[in-house]
């Protein structure tokens, strides 16, 4: 599982909402600050990342940042949304 944090220039908030949507990035957020659009979200595997990053190429004039990548350790994220039971 991945967190990743882009920037982007020249797109609206509703085409990236809309293009992480399709992509089958289930919890995102979005804003929008000093004309970039931001975006925060998880994904399974870098590949799914370079596939996301394919669709968003293509859209016109857009200019795409990544801002932070990280790895989150599968048995942290099941404890945060309490799917370990041996800790109750």
């Amino acid at each position: 599982m991945l967190k990743v944090k882009i920037e982007c220039r020249n797109v609206g908030c509703e085409k990236i909402a809309n293009r992480l949507a399709k992509s089958g990035v289930d919890h995102y957020k979005v804003w929008l600050y000093n004309e970039s659009v931001y975006a925060f979200f998880k994904i399974d595997a870098i590949s799914s990342l370079k596939k996301l990053a394919q669709q968003l190429k293509r859209m016109k004039n857009l200019e795409i940042k990544y801002h932070r990548i990280e790895k989150v350790k599968e048995s942290w994220l099941r404890r945060i949304l309490g799917l370990d039971q041996s800790k109750n």
